[in-house]
């Protein structure tokens, strides 16, 4: 009896372990970003920054795929050549004149809610990039790639999808 017990506790236990979602991004660089708001070509992908105040960083060339940075403050931070395919930014703050997306793949990324007023998105490609409810007053779009692109007004941009 006591044995079934046992095996029933370690079978639950082994069935929890597998459904706890697995954490890809490196700790040292999640550490790095919390301590010195520098982490050029840091691995974050699927961090939870969510509510993050990183205002004034460096995330150039971060890995930031399946993040999620919901609510995080972003104000002036270098986002230029970052990957951010799949992340969520639902209403977070990307706003001001020094925030660059520039060249940044925000394939599949939602930036629902959002504030990008006055950021710069320069050739960023914004394929299947969800921006319902957001603000991008004033900002920069010159040679963005629009394509299945929900607009903020919830209208779909497919201006630069290339035909196949």
């Amino acid at each position: 009896m006591k044995h079934q017990i046992f095996v029933n506790i370690g079978l639950l236990l082994a069935s929890l372990s597998l459904t706890v979602p697995g954490q890809a991004e490196n700790p040292d660089h999640l550490k790095k970003i919390q301590n010195t708001k520098q982490c050029p070509n840091c691995d974050l992908s699927q961090a939870d920054l969510s509510n993050m105040d990183l205002q004034l960083t460096d995330l150039t060339r971060v890995n930031l795929s399946g993040a999620n940075l919901q609510g995080a403050d972003l104000r002036g931070s270098n986002l230029k050549s970052a990957n951010l395919t799949s992340a969520n930014f639902s209403g977070a703050d990307l706003s001001g004149s020094s925030t660059s997306l520039e060249r940044a793949n925000l394939t599949q990324a939602n930036f629902s809610n959002a504030n990008l007023s006055n950021t710069y998105l320069f050739n960023a490609n914004l394929t299947g990039t969800n921006f319902r409810g957001a603000s991008l007053n004033r900002a920069a779009l010159n040679g963005a790639v629009f394509c299945r692109t929900i607009m903020p007004n919830g209208e779909e941009n497919n201006s630069q999808c290339s035909e196949e």
